[in-house]
């Protein structure tokens, strides 16, 4: 794989936005369709999915100081530690009990570590509701919580109020509509594309009506 350092895609005027913990690219999606540079890292090969530029490291084995002054940076580190469902699943067919305070916070703070390290104009890191009271011991309180999410970092206001639709997404994807009986929408939560093998990464995908949004809100104040 060629280094994204070299190749830029033909995005030379492109504002950067490093993605951390990456995945299949939830907030890089919003930020490639609003014409920015997009580089994730991630320790688990997403490249077949990943809608922008992809590296293969754990990013704490990352030289960091050749990424300085992104626009933007995003983190989505696990949260495996923090989530009820592995939880449930742990107590069905075994393994380690959770561990929130240490292995769940362990990325968190990596990644609080390259964004001073970096030092981008906009940073945002997302994590499940549940890991509230653990994230907020290394980040402060959450900027929002907004259905299944938490919200830290630096960034401007980007959703709608909550009395529109946004409040109705489902917890992965984009959400599909269909007509009801009445001939009002209503939000398809059938969608069964986040199950199977690739299910765990697809349900934790931040949406398109979030991360898109927030693209075009962080535009403003890049120079």
């Amino acid at each position: 794989m060629s280094d994204p350092r070299s190749n830029n895609m033909g995005y030379t005027n492109a504002p950067l936005v490093l993605d951390l913990c990456c995945g299949r690219g939830g907030w890089a999606e919003g930020f490639a369709r609003s014409g920015y540079r997009v580089v994730g890292f991630d320790i688990l090969d997403y490249s077949r999915d990943y809608p922008g530029e992809f590296v293969l490291s754990d990013i704490r084995e990352v030289n960091w100081s050749e990424w300085a002054n992104p626009a933007v940076v995003t983190a989505s580190p696990p949260c495996n530690e923090f989530s009820a469902l592995t939880q449930l699943a742990r107590a069905r067919w075994g393994g380690p009990p959770l561990d929130p305070a240490g292995k769940g916070l362990a990325l968190v703070r990596e990644c609080k570590r390259v964004i001073d390290s970096v030092r981008p104009r906009y940073w945002i890191l997302e994590n499940v509701r549940r890991a509230v009271p653990y994230i907020s011991t290394v980040l402060g309180p959450p900027r929002f919580v907004h259905s299944a999410w938490a919200f830290w970092g630096e960034f401007p206001g980007f959703l709608r109020p909550k009395s529109n639709r946004l409040y109705k997404l489902p917890l992965y994807g984009t959400p599909r509509y269909y007509t009801g009986s009445d001939g009002r929408p209503r939000v398809d939560r059938r969608n069964r594309s986040a199950h199977g093998s690739r299910g765990s990464s697809k349900r934790a995908m931040i949406p398109l009506d979030f991360s898109l949004p927030l693209a075009e809100a962080c535009k403003g104040g890049i120079a």
